[in-house]
């Protein structure tokens, strides 16, 4: 008989998803008083683009050599021991903030060693999911989850802005060096997590593995290139996002404050989809429907979001957001039920370092822009052609729509 759990919320997802709770709230006010800090230290977009993609590096590469670890240790532990990592690291930066001794070579140094606890963590968090609930709950598990990240941007963008604000980027560094801690300590008590134990007539090799995982990542044609157009779109939209802070610093009816609460509507937004999508059937029939039209939509918004003035900022960021988590579930889920419980850690590792292989160069080329060019019609242009893209790609390729039909077993 399985031991693993038949319902959804068991003691060992609750543990996990208020652990990523905590993480998260305090990373969402890391990434404001980190972005900020920069631009009012040294008011270069440049700059905060290139600390950011410091941090993006590491995972991108270290990713796909991580999966072969993941597959084969607790992923529990894994997922402690990255955020006692990333807590330390933090709590070092606020100890030397406090001190007024903070320089941007010791951010650039923290924001390496958290891309490095990220490559194994993210992952990690993925192929863990699997282990602790049935299979039939995948997707309501992804609504779950979205709806958390999204409770927490909800409530610690706009808090994150004002406290930026009010206190500056001290205050914001220790809460996230805390969360850290808070986060590992709750995942300490995982226990549905086991190791993948290997084939016992062959003696264990790490680069067999690891090429094992590429093999497998690449052989699953329709997968694969929804892999490649994902590392195009992340890389397009990454420079339209990177240029954000830069635009809301500098434009005199907008600011810190603004940037936060319009950064909570786009959570609320979606909060509110992930809520739609635990209450909506989606099937292999109509799933691929949903995933369409929904970025379809994510993308006309985003385009448009800054050609008009800060009301229609929030309308189209809450539209754009609601839309963008539904597309995000159904991914989540398509790929959990198609990957092999053996394989998860390998092929997530090495395709979310495919998804997101150019990320770090398009948030240098955003900061860069973001200092050169009129930033509404940059944000318009760059979305428009992952737009028309995306909408070829998706109606040339039949493999890559014929993932999305996959059966819930």
């Amino acid at each position: 008989m399985s031991d693993k759990p038949m319902k959804l919320w068991n003691k060992n997802f609750i543990l996990l998803v208020q652990g990523r709770f905590v993480s998260l709230f305090g990373s969402a006010l890391f990434g404001i008083a980190l972005g900020f800090w920069i631009l009012d230290e040294t008011g270069s977009g440049t700059l905060m683009g290139t600390i950011m993609a410091a941090s993006a590096l590491p995972r991108v590469l270290v990713s796909p050599f991580a999966g072969p670890f993941i597959d084969r240790w607790r992923k529990s532990r894994i997922l402690v021991w990255a955020d006692i990592i990333n807590g330390i690291a933090v709590l070092a930066a606020t100890v030397v903030i406090y001190m007024n001794l903070l320089e941007v070579w010791m951010v650039f140094i923290v924001a390496i060693v958290s891309g490095l606890a990220s490559a194994f963590f993210a992952p990690a968090s993925t192929a863990i999911i699997p282990e602790l609930i049935p299979a039939d709950k995948m997707t309501n598990a992804g609504s779950v989850n979205s709806m958390v990240n999204s409770a927490t941007e909800i409530l610690a963008t706009p808090a994150g802005g004002f406290m930026y604000a009010l206190f500056g980027a001290p205050l914001l560094f220790l809460l996230n060096g805390i969360s850290y801690i808070l986060s590992a300590v709750s995942e300490m008590f995982i226990t549905g997590s086991k190791k993948i134990m290997p084939d016992a007539s062959r003696a264990y090799s790490y680069w067999a593995d690891f090429k094992a995982g590429i093999r497998y990542a690449v052989s699953h044609i329709g997968v694969r290139n929804f892999y490649l157009l994902a590392a195009f779109m992340n890389f397009m939209m990454t420079i339209s996002l990177v240029t954000l802070m830069p635009y809301f610093q500098r434009t005199e009816f907008l600011g810190v404050e603004r940037y936060g609460v319009a950064m909570s509507v786009f959570t609320i937004g979606m909060f509110l989809g992930g809520f739609a999508m635990a209450l909506l059937k989606i099937t292999n029939k109509n799933r691929f429907s949903f995933f369409f039209i929904g970025m379809i939509i994510c993308l006309a918004c985003l385009a448009t979001s800054l050609l008009w003035g800060y009301a229609m900022i929030l309308i189209l960021y809450f539209i754009g957001g609601f839309t963008l988590v539904i597309v995000n579930i159904i991914i989540g889920a398509v790929l959990q039920l198609i990957i092999e419980p053996e394989q998860r850690g390998k092929f997530f590792s090495f395709a979310s370092s495919i998804s997101a292989g150019l990320t770090p160069l398009g948030m240098a080329i955003g900061g860069i822009m973001s200092d050169s060019f009129n930033i509404p019609g940059l944000v318009f242009t760059v979305n428009f052609i992952v737009l028309a893209v995306f909408v070829t790609v998706i109606m040339i390729s039949k493999k890559t729509r014929e993932i999305f039909h996959v059966a819930e077993t």
